[in-house]
């Protein structure tokens, strides 16, 4: 069962890659920041060490589920954790995680469009820039 982290939990060590001028980068997705241009191997280790999983393939994010995970670190409580669909069978489930991350931005005035049609196709390069945003956003927080 997941739990709610605090962000003074996050060590680190997790965001070194991530400078706080990427905090004016977040305004404007269009523009690329270092975060941007973080690996894959190293984009699925800091999820698989911070939210203890075992991720193999950027791929594997198109649930939906980690990205829940990651912005109940960020705002606690702000998202029914009860609600997540931890072991989604189908597209359909894929899609409710993403409605809870969405209405969730929307609360938090996080202004991130996020492209769900395009995550849940489980495509590599759609997945791999929404988790650099996604590390962004975590580590400037």
């Amino acid at each position: 069962f997941f739990t709610s982290w605090p962000l003074s939990a996050i060590p680190s060590h997790f965001c070194t890659d991530v400078t706080m001028n990427e905090q004016k980068k977040l305004e404007n997705p269009g523009v690329l920041g270092e975060a941007y241009f973080v690996g894959r191997r190293a984009l699925l280790q800091w999820v698989n060490e911070f939210l203890e999983t075992n991720y193999t393939k950027v791929e594997q994010m198109a649930d939906g589920v980690a990205y829940c995970q990651l912005m109940d670190s960020l705002f606690p409580g702000k998202i029914a954790m009860t609600k997540i669909v931890f072991n989604p069978k189908n597209d359909l489930d894929w899609i409710k995680n993403f409605r809870l991350l969405q209405k969730l931005f929307k609360q938090q005035n996080v202004s991130k469009p996020i492209p769900v049609q395009k995550l849940i196709k489980a495509k590599y390069q759609d997945n791999l820039e929404f988790m650099q945003w996604m590390k962004v956003l975590t580590c400037t927080m």
